[in-house]
C-alpha cells in the first residue's frame, strides 16, 4: 500500500521548534512563508513565550498550525509530571487557536511515561528524534503494545546544525539542495525541522531556498504533519488481499477512495502505482 496519497511521490512538511519567541525572527520566517504560499507546523514552548501574548496571537492568526513542544522545556521521568506539563501547554494555547494535536518534544527526547502521557492527553502525532529519524512512520512500543499516538521522524539536519559547524548561508543552501534531491528520489518523507533562534530566523533567506526547492518538484505534498496524521491513519484502516486465480492476479478490498493505492514493482525496478 503506497504511502502516500495517489499521484505523489513524497510529502513535505517543515516543523518549528519555538522555544524563544523573538518579533524578528517571527517577521523574517512569515514573511518568507507569505512569499511562498507554505505553512509550517509550530511547537510552543510556552514557559518561555506565554508573556510574549502579541507574538503568539500574531502567529496563531497567520494561518500557521501552532502545537505543543510543552510548557516546561523539559522531559520528565514519570507520567504524572509529563501529562500536567503537556495540559499546562494545551491550556494555553488552545486559549489562541485550536487544542493541539501534535507534539514534539524538548531535546527531542521520549520514554514511555512521555508516551502514556501524550495518549492520555489524546495527541494525535508526535515526533521526537531520539526515538527516530529519517524514517517512515510507525507507532513506539509502550511496554506490551504499541502507542496509539503515531510517530513522525524528522531529517535530523537542520539550518541551526550547519551553523553549528561553521556553514555560510551559500554552503547551507548547497546541503539543502543535495538532500532534498536525495530525499526526494528515494521516496522519503520530507519532514524537515529548525529553530527560529539561531536557525532560519536568521537565516530566512535559507528556508526561502528550501521552500522554492521543494516548490519545483513534480509531485509532491505540501501539508502540515496533523493533515498526513489524519490520512495515514485512514490509511491504515484500509484492508486488502491479493490471490492468483487463473493466471491473473485479483484484488478484493473494502477501499472505495481513489486516493488509496498500490504500489506495483516491475523486474528492472520499474514501478506502477494503481487506486486500491
Amino acid at each position: 500500500l503506497w504511502y502516500y496519497p495517489k499521484g505523489y511521490e513524497t510529502i513535505f512538511c517543515y516543523r518549528v521548534d519555538l522555544d524563544i519567541l523573538n518579533r524578528n525572527e517571527l517577521d523574517n520566517i512569515l514573511k518568507v512563508v507569505k512569499e511562498n504560499g507554505i505553512n509550517l507546523t509550530w511547537f510552543l514552548s510556552v514557559i518561555n513565550n506565554e508573556n510574549h501574548e502579541d507574538d503568539v496571537i500574531k502567529l496563531c492568526k497567520s494561518n500557521q498550525s501552532v502545537q505543543s513542544h510543552s510548557y516546561e522545556h523539559e522531559v520528565f521521568p514519570f507520567f504524572e509530571e509529563n501529562y500536567q506539563n503537556l495540559l499546562k501547554s494545551n491550556q494555553f494555547i488552545s486559549k489562541y487557536t485550536k487544542s493541539p494535536v501534535g507534539f514534539a518534544s524538548p531535546f527531542g527526547f521520549w520514554n514511555k511515561n512521555l508516551g502514556r502521557a501524550l495518549e492520555k492527553v489524546g495527541y494525535l502525532y508526535s515526533s521526537e528524534f531520539s526515538l527516530s529519524y529519517d524514517d517512515m512512520p510507525f507507532y513506539p512500543f509502550l511496554y506490551s503494545r504499541k502507542s496509539k499516538v503515531i510517530q513522525l521522524p524528522i531529517y535530523p539536519v537542520c539550518v541551526g546544525s550547519l551553523r553549528m559547524r561553521l556553514y555560510s548561508s551559500n554552503k547551507m543552501k548547497k546541503y539543502f539542495d543535495y538532500m532534498i534531491s536525495m530525499q526526494y528520489r528515494k521516496q522519503m518523507p520530507l519532514f524537515l525541522y529548525d529553530h527560529p533562534n539561531d536557525g532560519i530566523g536568521e537565516y530566512p533567506e535559507v528556508l526561502d531556498f528550501i521552500l522554492k526547492k521543494v516548490k519545483k518538484l513534480e509531485k509532491v505534498l505540501v501539508t502540515d504533519f496533523g493533515e498526513f496524521s489524519k490520512w495515514w491513519k485512514e490509511r491504515e484502516k484500509k484492508k486488502f488481499r491479493i490471490f492468483l486465480e487463473k493466471d491473473k492476479l485479483k484484488l478484493v478490498t473494502n477501499n472505495k477512495n481513489k486516493k488509496f493505492c498500490l504500489r506495483i514493482i516491475f523486474p528492472g525496478y520499474k514501478e506502477s502505482k494503481v487506486p486500491l
